[in-house]
């Protein structure tokens, strides 16, 4: 299913999404807001980002432009400037000729401190959507901060579940996509780049030290960290104290040049402590490669055991290297899972996102929205 094959009649609402970052600044949830949001507009979605590390458009509004709030620590206290400085901005963001969704991504404290600005906008809806872990001893939180947020959504499968059972009631399951530039047909690469990737920012949620572990380990294969962040300098002098010299970290990459690697390696590895749905595991799969990956989420709904990848039960190096070796030394077992990779992988689309998004608003509000 495509944008092409549906339409919206006339766009009945509009989106005002908020998080306080936005591309080209480094993040997953970033990059999810940013295709989520360019997604809507080409059905016909009138869709105003807001945020304030980043660069503005003209589909955006940018507070507190000369002040860099990623330095305001805790998370709930700059979430709290934040949408502070958004109310302040509620003038720029009111229109009347259509009803306003307020969309807000991230964690409990964004949720909480949109309540007042999904007033002061009169916001007709607010939707949630959170992002990577829901801490599980914090029910009471969640139930406080979603309670305005008639709409809600998870990226990761394991806090879709967990917040229907806090909220008693529906909860949906929003994973993200891979770019079409993983899901074009190529014929594979007769050469290889690397027998193991990870795609990652440099961040220590992402745990990329386990890589070094691995490597350490297997000096004889080839492993690749694809990606920038405030970690990559010092994972390389990491690796230069370990005497680890079979693990290139490139930077980061543009997406084509990253699909071009992903078709000629042969595993990919994600090591993650926590994710909601990783992007670039779906990139990998869209690309053709085994994946192997950690617990940092619950992947039983992409990944069967064996057919699709390998699944660990701990960030044990060992254990890792078990899943990468089942690949690495069977080519007719990669060849098999290529195919069915590729085809699982691209049944996920921001086309089929935004419609889904689109439909779910429009029924809540009564509006017409997309049809068939």
């Amino acid at each position: 299913m495509t944008a092409s094959r549906h339409a919206i009649a006339r766009p009945g609402f509009r989106i005002i999404r908020a998080y306080f970052s936005y591309p080209p600044m480094i993040g997953g949830m970033e990059a999810h807001i940013q295709r989520l949001s360019q997604a809507q507009r080409n059905i016909g979605i009138d869709v105003l980002n807001v945020f304030n590390r980043g660069v503005a458009d003209e589909h955006s509004v940018q507070v507190f432009r000369g002040i860099d709030l990623r330095g305001i620590a805790p998370a709930v206290l700059r979430n709290l400037v934040f949408y502070f400085g958004v109310w302040l901005a509620r003038r720029r963001l009111v229109r009347t000729d259509m009803p306003t969704v307020l969309h807000v991504h991230g964690d409990w404290s964004d949720f909480l401190f949109s309540k007042t600005l999904a007033r002061a906008i009169g916001a007709a809806l607010v939707v949630a959507s959170i992002h990577g872990s829901a801490k599980k001893n914090s029910s009471q939180i969640y139930r406080r901060s979603l309670s305005h947020c008639q709409l809600v959504f998870a990226t990761g499968k394991r806090e879709q579940e967990f917040l229907a059972t806090v909220l008693g009631r529906t909860v949906h399951h929003l994973p993200s996509a891979p770019l079409d530039v993983f899901c074009k047909a190529v014929a594979p690469s007769k050469t290889t780049s690397y027998d193991v990737i990870t795609v990652a920012n440099f961040v220590e949620a992402k745990s990329l030290d386990l890589v070094l572990d691995c490597a350490a380990h297997r000096p004889e294969w080839r492993f690749a960290i694809v990606g920038g962040g405030p970690g990559l300098a010092g994972m390389r002098e990491l690796a230069a104290r370990r005497s680890i010299t079979n693990v290139d970290m490139p930077g980061p990459l543009p997406p084509e040049r990253v699909a071009d690697i992903l078709r000629s390696t042969r595993v990919f590895l994600l090591v993650s402590k926590v994710e909601g749905t990783p992007t670039a595991l779906l990139e990998a799969m869209a690309c053709g490669l085994p994946v192997v990956t950690t617990p940092s989420n619950e992947y039983g709904w992409l990944i069967e055991q064996g057919v699709h990848g390998y699944i660990s039960k701990s960030w044990v190096a060992e254990e890792l290297l078990f899943g990468i070796e089942r690949f690495l030394s069977n080519g007719a077992r990669r060849e098999a899972i290529c195919e069915v990779n590729q085809a699982r992988a691209r049944s996920f689309t921001w086309a089929e996102n935004a419609e889904r998004v689109a439909a779910l608003i429009a029924q809540h509000l009564g509006v017409k929205g997309v049809h068939t």
